[in-house]
């Protein structure tokens, strides 16, 4: 970039009618909105006016050098602007200024850009000649665009930044899903690194495994170490290093943030390592603490590790779930088609040829029982994932040490039949509205909460026992056979004769009262809107996957597709809403970045992946919020009532619907498809009117728009009923 990119002709004005200060302020500001540089005219103003409250910025001779910083400005610019009339300015010399040279520079812009430029004008300011000359009734603009600026501020900006690239930053990405938010990290880490003096090296750890792997060398030789993750891994290269954890939203939402918070928190970590030693006593840790430096109370505390720990177990469920999910739904359909819509599958063969010759389906004997085979087949997925699930909590916390007993300990409080149930004291079996008695295992499982259970308790169990100092010589069966065997039994003896019980009774009351939400449409809709009021609250955050994941885990119990059908059609809304908003209904609300990542929103998000809203919540965070909020809650609520059922977990969108994952729980057929996809439209249009709507209000256009569509809605109207005049002459 060069200077006649921060100095235009058309940002110099050689005949302004200002009369004051606030006046050129409102100029400048204006013509600044107009060629899309700031966002907010009144703001920017407020943000000369806060400068000139500091100190003035009225030089003598004439000439004043106003400058504005604000998050409301977009890109930094220098105007030019000679007044009719010299204006009050409270100059050094007290003269009235007749040509006022401004600078506006975005929040984040670094000071050493603000103090060249300024140096700049100041230099040729002590020019006697280029001061009478600027304000001089021949001076053009195009004299003033060359001589202005003496040097290319941007191109001296890109030599300095390059110079301070003195230092290294290694960082591992990974989420939930391993897809979005793992590049996304790998991407602003490595645009905003350089901006801050890093050199930078991302390793992801995504659904593709390790990519773009670190070596040792280059994580000992790292200035600073950064994890961005929302999963467990493994940590052993990173042996005594500093590091900073955060997860990936974080990064999302401010990698500059992150980097920054990191330096503070190394800082941070080796003044408490050095001064450690020093003060034993309690009172010398409270002086020392009371004297601590700056950076302490800046360093960022990171990612709470329990979520983290939560979210590892997921991403291993993911894969699980999706294979599950996608197979069943085509295998059930193909079935559907052949035997018809009351056709299903038994528990075993020989119930399900009964149920053959019944229907009189002897001809199709052998291709239901290739599908039922498959049937069976694909079915372990949905059988696994949750001891996956908490075999990877456990491994997150403390390892592979920790897969068995978080395996084996999910799977048997995952089975009611394993339990110690108290002589029959509780009732393990509930009653559903539509399909009669079930049986223990589908209503008393702890399924997701299982997992968190044996996750955590096997895992931190592992971990302590880990820590345990043996003799050299018992190491190894310490490792290979003690700890294996005593954190499992550990874990699960508690739980399968104290704890399994209980709690399956409470799992059965509330697989009933789901159950009962699915039933009675009349409060069925509660469910729905509280799934996606937690799927629009952060796009992608802790809530949103909190929320996918207790609807995931729900899947394989008897009628709950029908709460991931609700999450599937709530997780689009945002970047789909947002995407018409800024391509199609509001465009000139918008600019040309923007209208460009609505069309990356429409695309990426009817691909079910909701963080492609994120640019338009950083924008402006409560007018995206309110909305993502209420068209998700839309969405979830009409898709509950229709008792849509999602069988893909953790997924959403029209790309679901396209797979086959989406049928209606009232009577397994595909017609849930449609009104999937209407709770997905109906979502989005509500969105869209929502976001738009504040988005006029914030800039006073709501009234201007408002009229102008009444006046479009009456001439179209006009027209309708002239041309069914003419048709009924004719």
């Amino acid at each position: 970039m060069n200077n006649n990119k921060i100095l235009k002709e058309e940002y110099i004005v050689l005949n302004s009618i200002a009369n004051s200060q606030l006046d050129a302020f409102n100029e400048i500001s204006q013509l600044a909105y107009q060629k899309n540089l700031i966002t907010d005219v009144k703001e920017v103003v407020n943000a000369f006016v806060a400068r000139e409250k500091i100190s003035t910025t009225g030089f003598e001779k004439g000439i004043a050098i106003p400058h504005a910083q604000s998050e409301f400005i977009k890109q930094p610019a220098v105007f030019v602007w000679k007044f009719n009339n010299p204006i009050e300015w409270k100059s050094v010399d007290k003269s009235k200024t007749k040509v006022a040279i401004a600078i506006i520079l975005p929040k984040d812009k670094i000071a050493d850009f603000q103090i060249d430029i300024l140096k700049q004008i100041s230099l040729k300011l002590l020019d006697s000649s280029f001061v009478e000359k600027i304000k001089s009734n021949d001076c053009s603009k195009e004299w003033i665009v060359k001589n202005l600026l003496f040097k290319d501020v941007n191109a001296k900006m890109n030599i300095d930044a390059e110079k301070k690239i003195t230092k290294t930053l290694v960082a591992v990405t990974g989420c939930a899903s391993g897809v979005a938010h793992t590049y996304m990290c790998k991407e602003l880490l490595e645009k905003v690194g350089p901006e801050l003096g890093y050199k930078v090296r991302v390793e992801c750890q995504g659904q593709r495994g390790k990519e773009f792997d670190l070596s040792q060398e280059e994580i000992d030789n790292a200035d600073l170490i950064i994890f961005a993750l929302d999963i467990g891994i493994d940590e052993s290269m990173y042996y005594d290093k500093i590091v900073y954890r955060v997860g990936t939203h974080s990064v999302v939402s401010n990698a500059k943030k992150v980097i920054l918070d990191a330096e503070n928190f190394k800082k941070a970590e080796l003044w408490k390592k050095a001064n450690k030693k020093k003060h034993k006593s309690r009172k010398s840790q409270r002086e020392a603490l009371a004297a601590q430096p700056d950076f302490i109370q800046a360093a960022g505390k990171g990612k709470p590790q329990v979520l983290k720990h939560l979210l590892s177990g997921c991403s291993y469920l993911i894969p699980f779930v999706i294979f599950s999910g996608i197979s069943f739904s085509i295998i059930i359909g193909i079935t559907k088609g052949i035997g018809g819509a009351t056709f299903a599958f038994k528990g075993t063969w020989a119930d399900t040829l009964k149920e053959i010759t019944k229907l009189q389906l002897g001809a199709y004997t052998h291709t239901l029982k290739i599908l039922f085979l498959l049937n069976s087949l694909v079915t372990l997925g949905f059988t696994f994932m949750i001891p996956i699930m908490g075999a990877y909590i456990a491994f997150s916390i403390c390892g592979r040490a920790g897969l068995v007993s978080g395996f084996i300990a999910t799977w048997v409080l995952c089975h009611p039949g394993l339990w110690f149930d108290y002589n029959g004291i509780f009732n393990l079996t509930i009653t559903s509205a539509k399909k009669g008695a079930v049986g223990a295992p589908a209503g008393a499982s702890w399924s997701l909460f299982g997992a968190i259970y044996a996750g955590f308790v096997g895992g931190y169990i592992t971990k302590y026992m880990l820590k345990i100092r043996v003799p050299k010589w018992f190491a190894p069966p310490m490792a290979m056979i003690v700890i294996p065997v005593s954190t499992t039994l550990l874990t699960i003896i508690p739980a399968a004769f104290l704890l399994a019980a209980p709690f399956g009774w409470i799992m059965c009351r509330i697989d009933h009262g789901i159950t009962y939400l699915g039933t009675h449409p009349s409060v069925g809709w509660v469910a729905g809107v509280v799934c996606g009021l937690m799927i629009g609250f952060d796009l992608g955050g802790p809530v949103n996957k909190i929320a996918v994941l207790v609807a995931t885990s729900l899947i394989p119990t008897v009628e709950h597709g029908q709460l991931m059908g609700a999450c599937g059609a709530a997780i689009p809304i945002a970047p789909l809403g947002s995407g018409l908003a800024s391509c199609i209904f509001a465009r000139k609300l918008f600019n040309k970045n923007e209208r460009a990542a609505g069309w990356n929103a429409l695309l990426i998000g009817s691909m079910g992946i909701t963080e492609s809203a994120i640019p338009f919540f950083a924008r402006d965070t409560w007018r995206s919020l309110i909305p993502n909020m209420i068209g998700s809650a839309v969405a979830g609520a009409i898709a509950y009532v229709a008792a849509v059922s999602d069988h893909v977990g953790a997924w959403g969108s029209f790309i679901v619907a396209a797979f086959g994952g989406v049928q209606s729980t009232a009577n397994d057929s595909y017609f849930g498809v449609v009104w999937y996809c209407l709770a997905i439209v109906v979502g989005a249009f509500v969105q869209c009117a929502i976001y738009t709507s504040l988005l006029l209000q914030k800039d006073h256009l709501f009234k201007k728009h408002a009229l102008i569509w009444r006046d479009k809605t009456i001439y179209a109207f006009n027209k309708v009923k002239t041309t069914t005049k003419k048709l009924f002459k004719k």
